[in-house]
């Protein structure tokens, strides 16, 4: 029986000092027949504790003890007590109970607590701490404090996935990680970290380290992997090799990364950092050489390229050869637009129109909103272009294509191919109007 009845003469002269509702309860109006307290949601070694709280002028607090004693201060008025306890969490705040310890000053309405939990929060939320901070937040249902966590491993994945914290987490956290499409980090990186996860939990759950245990503890999390997302080498030296997918399922990604039309596989290939903040834009050429060529500008004539790309980047624009003329302003209608070349669907597009006074050899034209685009998928950039005037108007011209082109990024390459599309115009793989692609990664 988890509760303790008090009545010798001793105990209830120290409660009814203690506070005026025991004495009311002992005493006063509150006092039943046989002159006795009943505490059924206080234990025996609890309510000990609480004798010596108020016996002893020198008792010392524990983590152990604080909740529940702060719990008997607040509900039994003891306000010494509950005062004592306050004081000791506010001193005492650190990762591994700042969340409990907020949830409880709001439900004792401590404001000057739940004031310091937020600051402590505020200044110690970091990249090391914020999957730990994560479990802990979705445990209590502290929706914004989620939301901040979720933030900081977005940005700062490589650092959250390698901290302690991150092999300890719960599979349900795990699973909302690999749910995010906001996380910025390489799909196979993200792959290595949810290994090592795998092991851990056959290390808790006192099973062998073997492939097949290993996407048994993952579970549904591991069909989140993203591996239409790694470039053939990344999955032929990593995945591959592990022993987790089923030889049906290292086929099909193999045809994946292979063939054209793309066939379907059960894992996504919808591209990470959909919501990336801080972008490094760059261009590519499509052509190694332009040249003055005597080739007019009609009403609405058009080029377009095909061209793929072997890690997900953001398509940001396209830059354009211009007219040569003297003269004067000539406007310019541009429309261009960006499909999805197996399925012939447009991903985006702009019309736009500016002047050009036969100046500049290039412009800069950008979508509406910028495009994130998938891996090893191809896609149709087309532009079309009206001149506003009766003159004929020779313009630059790009030379010498590139069918393969090569862009180091920090200390990764990204690698544009680039092919005819087939489409009547002024543009082919060897020479076009199209002459650079804008993207950011």
């Amino acid at each position: 029986m988890d509760s303790i009845r008090s009545d010798t003469n001793v105990i209830e002269m120290v409660l009814s000092v203690a506070c005026n509702l025991f004495q009311a309860m002992l005493y006063g109006s509150l006092t039943t027949k046989y002159h006795q307290v009943e505490l059924p949601d206080i234990k025996f070694l609890e309510f000990l504790e609480f004798l010596k709280f108020i016996c002893s002028d020198g008792y010392i607090i524990t983590y152990e003890t604080v909740m529940f004693l702060l719990y008997v201060g607040k509900k039994y008025n003891v306000i010494v007590l509950a005062d004592f306890c306050v004081d000791f969490l506010k001193n005492n705040i650190h990762v591994n109970n700042v969340i409990l310890l907020l949830r409880q000053a709001r439900f004792f309405d401590e404001q000057e607590l739940e004031g310091k939990c937020v600051n402590f929060l505020k200044f110690n939320l970091d990249a090391y701490n914020s999957i730990y901070l994560l479990r802990q937040a979705r445990i209590y249902n502290e929706q914004e404090l989620e939301n901040k966590c979720l933030n900081i491993i977005d940005r700062h994945a490589m650092i959250a996935l390698s901290a302690n914290g991150f092999i300890d987490t719960d599979l349900n956290t795990l699973t909302t990680l690999l749910e995010r499409n906001t996380i910025e980090i390489e799909e196979l990186q993200l792959y290595k970290a949810i290994l090592r996860w795998a092991e851990a939990e056959c290390v808790r759950q006192q099973l062998p380290l073997s492939p097949e245990n290993r996407r048994f503890v993952l579970g549904h999390a591991f069909n989140l992997i993203r591996f239409p997302l790694m470039t053939i080498e990344e999955f032929s030296g990593g995945p591959v090799q592990s022993g987790l997918l089923t030889d049906r399922e290292v086929k099909e990604l193999f045809l994946y990364f292979t063939v054209h039309p793309k066939p379907r596989v059960k894992f996504s290939n919808i591209p990470r950092f959909l919501e990336k903040s801080y972008r490094i834009e760059q261009k590519v050429k499509i052509f190694k050489n332009c040249f003055y060529s005597e080739t007019e500008l009609f009403d609405n004539s058009y080029s377009s390229i095909n061209f793929i790309v072997d890690r997900p980047v953001i398509i940001v624009g396209f830059g354009l050869f211009g007219p040569i003329h003297s003269h004067g302003s000539v406007v310019l209608d541009v429309n261009l637009e960006l499909k999805h070349k197996d399925t012939d669907t447009i991903v985006g597009s702009t019309e736009i129109s500016f002047s050009s006074d036969g100046s500049l050899q290039m412009y800069q034209v950008n979508f509406d909103e910028s495009i994130l685009i998938t891996s090893h998928t191809y896609y149709t950039a087309t532009v079309y272009i009206n001149a506003r005037t009766e003159i004929a108007l020779s313009q630059w011209w790009g030379v010498e294509g590139q069918s393969k082109v090569a862009c180091k990024v920090f200390d990764k390459h990204v690698n544009f191919q680039f092919s005819s599309s087939g489409i009547i115009g002024l543009s082919t793989v060897n020479s076009g109007q199209l002459a650079f692609i804008t993207f950011a990664t």
